[in-house]
């Protein structure tokens, strides 16, 4: 059986008996005891997807709206229960197709969404005309508008919604609604909606027209065809209002790129006044508030801007992606900009994390898909994973923190398993899978999850899907709920489809302790894996810190497009002569001692992007010299599969002496011979510290 899914939401009610065929019942018990019953669509679809008859639905899709079929009763109680629950309401529902070829049958199956109470002119409409439903500030939308700027993320008014005649979006603002139409053309772009005019006008709805004709659900409202007509009909020039341009600052895709040394909040005329206008503009909630258009060069430091600005500025949102075809030095400069706000970020919380860990964590994130964060208990790894994810301005919907419990085995434990005997699916209450759905629906969005502790119980067990999925390529990154040929019979596979799809807009982060407690990492966790260790700074410092000034820091959204415009890829690898030499003559010494050991290709290929995408910055020199980014990438990626006894590794470790003092070590002997490569510092000093471990334990780990 075939199964097509229509990316729209559509209004309908329970089905009359006039409407039904000869002899078939709106509302009945079926042979396998079920409570099934049809739903007559009333609102406008979609010319994809045609004039189909009544939808078919049965009642246990409705338990998440309350109704609980009760088999105990008699088959007439149970149809009237569910008669009374449907009577007068509105079902909102996802149209599914289904094609049963070997009985050349097709059936059309409802996925409900909402069950809502309507007014009495709603819920007996012949047709029902959906518009997009924004929840901001009137101005604000005004403003987002005129700039031709994406206005709301598709959560019920999906991408295949149909654009209704005339366009119009309706506003919720705090004093009222407000109807927005005349506009000539209406498009999805990503997960968000661009409606464009030249004559765009508004008119204030009065409360009782509303309530009476209109059923808002979030991003989606229904309105009574007749009464929606009439507002364009009968409309005065009185009600009716032209939207123009103000001079708000709002516009600022035209303002002039900023001088040397002058913040983006200072460069457009009259600092205060603009950062306050725009800190208005951002109190919206619904709308992708995008400002500006073009990379921000600059984000303003909390020393450089007015007390005024600096106030105001602290909750603007930025979009400082780069968009395709713009100047790359932008974009670059753009990312080490990023760096900057996300260390202030952390100096104004009181953490203390040095600048070269914060762009290691951040280059290893976005050219790979799981960083560890390792090292002893209490030197702030969660907190770095959760700075990072406020640092790119995610909503509590984008950041999922997850406590690893040592009960998991396997990946039912953090995504939910399919409940045969109901066939629904019953994600877990870890809220991934629910997070996995919303990142595959919301593709310009970033996502991060974090896995707290993530060695408590073993990674390759619970997360062995996400382990292959990470290392495929990006069309093919997909995490598997239950088979696919039971799909078209799970009633919530709408909700939760077989596959899900895991795009680069997913980033994981698992935090590590090393004690009795966790399991040590296998070498198929470590090749898919980069291993950060963050130093501890001088407790001095610490201190400094805390009684110094606290800085104000800006607020900032990065968004999927943004973030992957600082991914730089490319097929060939991006090493020198002399570093390829030096790579393979290390593998060769791992080889010589363990076949299993070594640099794989998976590796390489990873070290190679890492040291591509070092962060440029305003001077066209990368943030961290290459030298040191191939040393700490021996640590990262090659040293921490460098485990085993004494009789094993002694050779290639050497003899611990004293402190900087290690003898007989054919890595270090290596080193020496490719001082042109790099000096090594922390290879030698993660030598010298496995050296002293098989000295004193007679193994390293």
């Amino acid at each position: 059986m075939n199964m097509r899914n229509y990316d729209c939401v559509v209004a309908g009610r329970l089905a009359r008996y006039d409407e039904m065929g000869f002899g078939r019942q709106p509302l009945f018990v079926n042979n396998q005891s079920e409570l099934q019953f049809s739903i007559t669509v009333i609102s406008d679809t979609p010319e994809s997807l045609g004039s189909m008859g009544p939808y078919t639905c049965w009642g246990t899709r409705l338990q998440q709206y309350g109704f609980v079929d009760d088999k105990s009763l008699s088959e007439p109680e149970r149809i009237q229960r569910l008669e009374e629950l449907l009577t007068e309401k509105i079902i909102l529902f996802r149209p599914l197709e289904r094609v049963d070829a070997s009985r050349n049958e097709r059936y059309y199956v409802a996925e409900p969404v909402a069950v809502l109470s309507a007014s009495v002119e709603v819920a007996g409409a012949q047709r029902l005309v959906p518009l997009l439903h924004v929840n901001t500030n009137s101005e604000s939308f005004a403003e987002i508008v005129l700039n031709r700027r994406p206005v709301s993320a598709s959560r019920v008014f999906l991408s295949g919604m149909p654009t209704p005649d005339p366009i119009s979006v309706l506003v919720a603002d705090q004093s009222g609604y407000v109807m927005y139409g005349n506009f000539e053309h209406m498009r999805p772009e990503f997960s968000k909606w661009v409606v464009t005019g030249e004559d765009i006008q508004r008119m204030n709805l009065d409360l009782g027209f509303v309530e009476r004709f209109v059923l808002p659900y979030q991003d989606v409202a229904f309105i009574e065809a007749d009464a929606y007509e009439r507002l364009y009909r009968n409309g005065s020039a009185e009600q009716w209002e032209a939207v123009v341009a103000s001079e708000a600052p709002g516009q600022v895709e035209d303002s002039p790129a900023p001088e040397a040394g002058e913040t983006a909040v200072e460069a457009n005329s009259g600092a205060a006044e603009t950062a306050a206008a725009l800190g208005a503009a951002s109190t919206e909630t619904s709308a992708a508030v995008v400002l500006p258009e073009k990379p921000i060069s600059a984000v303003a430091p909390a020393t450089s801007a007015t007390p005024a600005a600096e106030s105001a500025a602290a909750d603007v949102l930025v979009d400082i992606s780069g968009k395709s075809g713009q100047d790359a030095h932008l974009s670059q400069l753009a990312e080490e900009e990023f760096i900057n706000h996300l260390s202030s970020l952390a100096v104004a919380k009181g953490l203390l994390y040095d600048l070269d860990d914060l762009i290691s964590f951040h280059t290893a994130l976005k050219t790979g898909r799981l960083v560890l964060l390792s090292g002893m208990s209490g030197t702030g790894k969660s907190r770095l994973a959760n700075l990072y994810g406020e640092a790119l301005g995610l909503s509590p919907d984008q950041h999922l923190m997850l406590s690893v419990q040592p009960t998991w085995t396997d990946d039912g434990d953090i995504l939910g398993f399919l409940d045969l005997s109901t066939h629904v699916y019953r994600p877990a209450d870890t809220g991934l899978v629910d997070l996995l759905v919303t990142a595959e629906r919301n593709p310009d969005q970033l996502f991060l999850v974090i896995f707290d502790e993530m060695n408590l119980a073993r990674v390759e067990h619970y997360f062995s899907q996400f382990l292959s999925t990470l290392e495929a390529e990006d069309d093919k990154r997909q995490i598997r709920l239950y088979h696919d040929r039971l799909e078209d019979r799970v009633y919530n596979s709408s909700l939760y489809p077989a596959r899900i799809n895991v795009g680069s807009n997913v980033l994981f982060v698992g935090t590590v302790n090393v004690d009795e407690s966790t399991y040590a990492f296998s070498d198929k966790v470590l090749d898919r894996a980069s291993v950060i260790r963050p130093k501890v700074a001088p407790f001095a410092q610490l201190q400094s810190q805390l009684t110094g000034e606290m800085p104000s820091v800006g607020h900032l959204t990065v968004s999927h497009s943004g973030y992957d415009s600082w991914r730089r890829s490319q097929r060939a690898l991006q090493l020198m002569p002399r570093e390829i030499a030096f790579l393979s003559e290390v593998h060769e010494l791992l080889q010589a001692i363990d076949l299993q050991m070594g640099i794989g290709y998976r590796t390489l290929r990873q070290i190679s992007d890492y040291i591509h995408n070092i962060p440029v910055g305003a001077d066209d020199s990368t943030m961290v010299e290459r030298t040191a980014a191939l040393d700490g990438q021996l640590v990262q990626k090659v040293f921490t599969k460098l485990r085993g006894p004494q009789e094993q590794l002694g050779s290639i470790i050497g003899r611990y002496i004293d402190s900087d003092r290690v003898e007989d070590s054919s890595l270090l002997k290596l080193m020496d011979d490719y001082q042109d490569v790099s000096s090594f510092a922390l290879s030698r000093k993660e030598l010298e510290h496995k050296a002293r471990e098989l000295k004193y334990y007679g193994y390293t780990s």
